[in-house]
């Protein structure tokens, strides 16, 4: 029986590749808002803009021509470690950002920007080297719509320990940050005004949880569903996957601070229309007004 969706279908490809499309171009434009907007230039925002960069690499997946991905080795290795180096540095990115607003409220952390080396080793060096892993053990294969650790023994360990250790770690680890960060909210006044922009932030990593369990149930839809079954709400989660770039794209305009520097206008919750006068650690993370005036000093 013929299939109602199948990975061959154009319907298939073509939706995921306008989607790819979108992501790539979101992710390019909050890059280039970052290099280009010197206000946005904080520090908050270069790690949105790193995470971006990652959704950037993974958005490859959904663009790059199918023949090359099914029908070469090469295209096929090429996919394989550029979009799960993408994916797996997405999840290091998000972290960084929780992390490093949970070490300046709890830990009155001044100088954070010094543990953004630790994040750049992991993300650009320590994942793509272990991403080499299955090209040395041949593991990247054509899987599904995709070019992926190999469905067999070594490929599965490669996956388990490569992929989603770090990324439900890093993962869980986010949840806690802002789940501590959220009640310290409630009690301190510094971390609560600035609470609009910092649920904004929340939502990137939202976006990777559900990238998580999307990317963590596939595995499992072979022994749950039938093939014709696995292959529709694959094309459905995976289209979900292929907006990432674009969706983060919208939450970066729906930052209050971001929209005011873009666009104008004023809002009496925006935290940098609070008072100027309070040069703490957490305003010169977040705000663009706090930071300006400190460089000025």
């Amino acid at each position: 029986m013929k299939c109602f969706l199948s990975y061959d279908d154009a319907i298939y490809y073509y939706s995921h590749l306008g989607c790819g499309i979108l992501s790539a171009l979101g992710s390019m434009l909050i890059i280039l808002f970052y290099i280009l907007t010197p206000r946005i230039q904080i520090y908050s925002y270069k790690l949105v803009a790193f995470l971006a960069f990652s959704q950037l690499l993974s958005s490859i997946d959904f663009i790059f021509p199918k023949s090359l991905v099914q029908n070469t080795q090469v295209g096929c290795i090429f996919i394989g470690f550029i979009v799960n180096t993408g994916q797996i540095t997405s999840i290091l990115w998000m972290a960084s950002i929780a992390v490093t607003l949970y070490q300046v409220i709890f830990h009155s952390i001044v100088m954070y920007e010094k543990y953004e080396k630790y994040w750049f080793i992991g993300s650009w060096i320590l994942v793509p080297i272990l991403n080499c892993i299955p090209i040395f053990t041949n593991s990247f294969k054509p899987v599904g719509s995709t070019c992926t650790y190999n469905v067999d023994t070594i490929g599965n360990i490669e996956r388990i320990c490569i992929f989603f250790i770090p990324i439900w770690t890093f993962l869980l680890l986010t949840l806690y940050c802002y789940w501590k960060i959220l009640t310290q909210a409630k009690i301190n006044n510094e971390v609560s005004k600035h609470s609009i922009i910092i649920k904004r932030l929340m939502y990137y990593p939202c976006i990777m949880a559900f990238n998580a369990v999307i990317l963590t149930v596939t595995r499992f839809l072979p022994f749950i569903i039938s093939n014709c079954e696995e292959m529709f709400v694959e094309f459905v989660l995976y289209t979900f996957i292929a907006l990432n770039g674009f969706l983060n794209f919208i939450l970066f305009l729906l930052t209050p601070t971001v929209r005011m520097i873009l666009f104008g206008g004023s809002g009496g919750r925006i935290s940098c229309t609070e008072d100027a006068s309070d040069g703490s650690t957490l305003n010169l993370l977040l705000d663009d007004t706090l930071r300006r005036q400190s460089a000025t000093k």
